[in-house]
């Protein structure tokens, strides 16, 4: 340990040299190690404190003061006297010297008998003269004494530090040590620090900041806004200064200013203690924002929802709004001087719902009986509801009202029900429920059928009232009996109006009774498009559990040939779209799968009959508790057992069951029939891959390509997705039959290893079923592995026809994901396709996929793939054309320097733009777009 040596070599270095921390951290792990004593280091580095040369004393204080920061403890007196050491360095190194005084502050034995002389040397040094770094340990010295007792010295000193300041960082621990201040300091009312410490703050709002590129320290914007709003906020007596100005800066055109200005307005009324002697100045400046607005009212022209969010000016709205229900709480005056002022406004005008608005969005469960009261006095809305009329008002006066004003007064109304649902209940909006009612029933049942939208809003606040409790079961039946009459006359003229649409979505969100379902399903008739459009209806209503039993028990009975794939349809897509809402058991659905099939059994089956059929008896058994998957097994197997010994068109139906069940069941086929139909023998093939795949069936072994390959293949399939050992076997021989024949049907054969069908996924189901029930026996990776054994042979095949078919239709049905990795092994097939004009959209997708992750591997052939593109871009398939252009499209965005193609596409592509086809105009456009924009 050679102390001198290391110092030489410190003071040696550059400022920016990595290597000085290693030099400071011997130095801290021999002192703390009791190797090296302070006074050693200040004895061994004294001739370099005292150096007549600025850097030499600056770096020696440097390696002190980092020392320091990295040290233990120290005494107390070491602490005195290194402080009053660094007081006397001040002027030398300014920066280190502060940095020094930090470390000494943070340790155990600081005395605060030292920090008025800190902080009176701070007060004599000058912020300005000094970069933004070593003015930001100033503000650290400050954090770190603010643990000790917050002095009228303390402020001052912060005071001359903070002012001026403009840097983000600094202004970040300004804003925390000004709001430190403010929450444990007691000032005076006529403390004169206060005006200071409010300039020291105000002057920087509303505060802009855009964060420098690479900024190390990765402060934002809205840091600074957020600390700057904390300290506005944080002391009372600044609302003498603060609400004037902020008040004046709400009027702001610049949207965002005005939004920080309100947001900060209301953390100021939210934390201030003397809001009340302001009261009325806000409400002045704040109410016009309501009152006066134009745009907002067609917001709230639809009662259905409570207020939203959208955009930067209605959160102004919204903002104005919030400050106004906190500054209610604060004032006893307020409400009254409200209630008096907008009075005359309630005239059923637009100036009725701005007013409205603005009521009730300072209700609260204190005001909103008083306001409720208040609004429905005779003289203002009271008399429109046929409240009891006192005797000194004209009992002549005409009080019919024409439809805009009804509609007004709906939304009026509208708005009264969303306040009511945020206050206690009961309240005063309870004694005028009866004469809502009746104003409202007489509005939806007797006005014109003409007024469509006035019934609209008349149905929205209906269902609001039903949502929000405000209703009694006995009123929601009537109700509901309003609503039936529509729903039926809906269906006699086979028609939706905007009222009817009203009605349906509404009752979702309350789940009808059957006061609602039962006449809907009396309408069921053997009319199939009235019986259609009336199961369309209730399948919209259907929005619980309970309710799809219901409705699946009505519909078993009304089930005929003719309508039988209809309901089939709808309940299985109410299941799927209840059981991802919230899952329930289908144990007791056991019987009506009885029910159901007793009823097939002596119908017409056709082919789409069979496959919606099963998907309904599949979905069932999936969501009956796994733990009695067995014994359904055993129960269909010994009813569908005709199906194995004659072929039949119900194996399909058998087949959805095999796929449903728990992949733990057991099953004792006996022999597969032989049919040469070619829809059954599809789906005896299906069989053989379920029944290889989740049960114990032995594999089809291979005789040849004329005799069992199908049976064999589909048995390989079933072998591969839960990658058997003996199906790769198996695959690794069909490869080398492929290799030997390059067989067109072996070829193809490769495609049914590959495809997706329903018996083998769970698709828009959950992921986890309630049921507990695991029906699936297929690794998720199974087609990547497997097309990575496949690949290698169609790259190396002798008849590039034949590969490349293969290729394609394996293609069809692999996710980008897989392809993604073998994009360099597949570019040459790609190429060779283009050359040979083969199968242009299984082309054209790979080129897709290569273009969107792996671009720059085509730049030697890009000019060969601009000429095809151009030309398939008018080929007479659809698909072809577009993905063609996107191809293109693809091209300009990745590729530079392609200036010399524009004229060449420009051209022809003005076919693109008379295409009958709107996609072909709209890409068309889109590349022409880009094109000229090419540089």
């Amino acid at each position: 340990m050679n102390i001198p040596v290391l110092i030489n070599q410190y003071i040696a270095l550059d400022d920016d040299d990595l290597d000085k921390k290693g030099y400071i951290d011997d130095v801290t792990r021999y002192i703390n190690t009791e190797q090296l004593t302070l006074l050693q280091l200040i004895q061994y580095l004294g001739p370099f404190l005292t150096d007549e040369r600025d850097l030499i004393r600056s770096k020696s204080l440097s390696l002190l003061s980092y020392s320091l920061n990295g040290i233990n403890t120290l005494s107390r007196q070491d602490i005195n006297v290194l402080i009053d050491f660094y007081l006397n360095k001040f002027d030398d190194s300014t920066k280190f010297v502060l940095q020094g005084l930090s470390s000494l502050i943070n340790f155990n034995n600081y005395l605060p008998i030292n920090t008025d002389k800190i902080l009176n040397k701070l007060l004599d040094y000058d912020p300005k003269k000094h970069l933004a770094k070593v003015r930001y340990e100033a503000f650290k010295i400050l954090q770190n004494l603010s643990k000790f007792e917050i002095t009228e010295l303390y402020i001052k000193t912060f005071i001359h530090i903070a002012s001026g300041e403009k840097d983000p960082r600094n202004l970040l621990n300004s804003f925390e040590i000004n709001t430190l201040i403010n929450k444990r300091y007691t000032f005076g009312d006529d403390s004169p620090l206060i005006e200071e410490l409010f300039d020291n703050s105000f002057c920087y709002f509303p505060i802009s900041f855009k964060p420098p590129a690479n900024d190390p320290y990765k402060i934002t914007a809205q840091d600074l806004k957020l600390k700057l709003r904390e300290t506005l906020a944080s002391q009372s007596l600044f609302a003498k200064d603060a609400i004037l100005n902020l008040i004046e800066k709400s009027s702001s055109t610049n949207s965002e200013i005005r939004l920080d200005t309100l947001r900060t307005i209301r953390a100021c009324v939210e934390n201030y203690n003397n809001i009340e002697d302001y009261w009325l100045s806000l409400y002045n400046s704040l109410k016009f924002q309501i009152l006066h607005s134009t745009e907002i009212i067609d917001l709230f022209k639809s009662t259905d929802d409570d207020f939203t969010d959208d955009g930067e000016e209605k959160e102004i709205y919204y903002e104005t709004l919030s400050i106004l229900k906190i500054l209610i709480t604060k004032s006893n005056l307020m409400l009254d001087y409200v209630l008096d002022e907008i009075k005359q406004n309630f005239n059923l005008t637009e100036k009725s719902l701005n007013s409205s608005i603005l009521l009730f969005s300072i209700s609260n469960d204190v005001t909103f009986s008083k306001i409720v009261n208040y609004l429905f006095k005779y003289e203002l809305l009271g008399k429109f509801l046929v409240v009891e009329q006192p005797d000194e008002f004209d009992k002549n006066e005409d009080l019919s009202l024409n439809v805009s004003k009804q509609r007004n007064f709906i939304d009026v109304l509208g708005y009264i029900f969303s306040a009511y649902n945020q206050v206690s209940k009961p309240n005063a909006l309870d004694n005028y429920k009866e004469h809502i009612l009746i104003f409202l029933s007489q509005l939806l049942n007797f006005t014109s059928n003409f007024e469509k939208t006035l019934k609209r809003k008349v149905v929205s606040l209906l269902i609001k009232m039903m949502r929000y409790n405000f209703l009694t079961t006995s009123e929601i039946d009537l109700v509901f009996t309003y609503f039936k009459e529509f729903l039926v006359q809906s269906v006699t003229e086979l028609k939706e109006d905007i009222v009817v649409v009203e009605i349906i979505n509404g009752l979702t969100l309350v789940n009808p009774s059957e006061t609602i379902i039962n006449p809907l399903l009396d309408l069921l008739d053997d009319d199939i498009i009235k019986f259609k459009f009336v199961i369309n209806i209730l399948s919209r209503l259907c929005n619980s559990n309970q309710a799809l039993e219901l409705l699946s028990i009505r519909l078993l009975n009304k089930i005929t040939e003719s309508n039988v794939q209809v309901i089939t349809e709808t309940l299985y897509i109410l299941i799927i779209k209840i059981q991802n809402k919230s899952q329930f058991f289908m144990n007791s659905w056991l019987n009506f799968l009885k029910i159901y099939l007793d009823k097939l059994e002596n119908m017409n089956k056709s082919n789409s009959l069979i496959e919606i059929s099963g998907d309904l008896i599949g979905l069932i058994i999936k969501f009956i508790d796994v733990s009695k998957h067995q014994e359904v097994l055993n129960h269909y197997k010994s009813q569908f057992k005709f199906v194995f010994e004659k072929p039949s068109i119900e194996i399909g139906i058998f087949n959805k069951i095999l796929s449903s069940v728990d992949k733990s069941c057991v099953l004792d086929v006996p022999e597969i029939p032989t049919t040469f139909d070619t829809y059954l023998r599809m789906q005896y093939l299906l069989t053989i891959s379920l029944l290889v795949n989740k049960f114990d069936f032995k594999e089809i072994q291979f005789k040849s390509e004329t005799e069992n390959f199908d049976y064999w293949i589909w048995s390989l399939k079933g072998l591969l997705m839960k990658l058997d050992p003996k199906g790769l076997s198996q695959l690794q021989y069909l490869l080398e039959l492929y290799k030997s024949t390059n067989s067109k049907l072996v070829g193809r054969s490769f495609q049914i290893l590959f495809i997706d069908l329903k018996i083998f996924e769970n698709k828009d189901l959950p992921k986890k079923l309630i049921s507990k029930t695991n029906n699936l026996n297929v690794k998720v990776l199974y087609k990547q592995r497997i097309f990575e054994i496949i690949l290698p042979y169609l790259i190396q095949s002798d008849n590039f026809e034949v590969s490349f078919s293969a290729l394609s239709l394996i293609i069809e049905n692999v996710s980008k994901r897989i392809l993604i990795n073998h994009i360099k092994t597949i570019l040459p097939i790609l190429m060779t396709s283009f050359e040979n004009n083969l199968n242009h959209i299984a082309s054209l997708k790979i080129l897709n996929i290569i273009l969107s992750e792996n671009p720059q591997i085509l730049k030697g052939d890009i000019n060969q793939i601009i000429q095809v593109l151009i030309k398939l871009s008018r080929n007479n398939k659809l698909e072809v054309r577009e993905l063609a252009i996107k191809d293109l499209i693809l091209i300009f965005k990745e590729f530079d320097n392609l200036e010399r193609y524009k004229n060449d596409i420009l051209k022809p592509l003005k076919h693109g733009l008379d295409d009958k086809k709107r996609v072909i105009r709209k890409l068309t456009i889109d590349l022409i777009q880009i094109l000229h924009e090419y540089k």
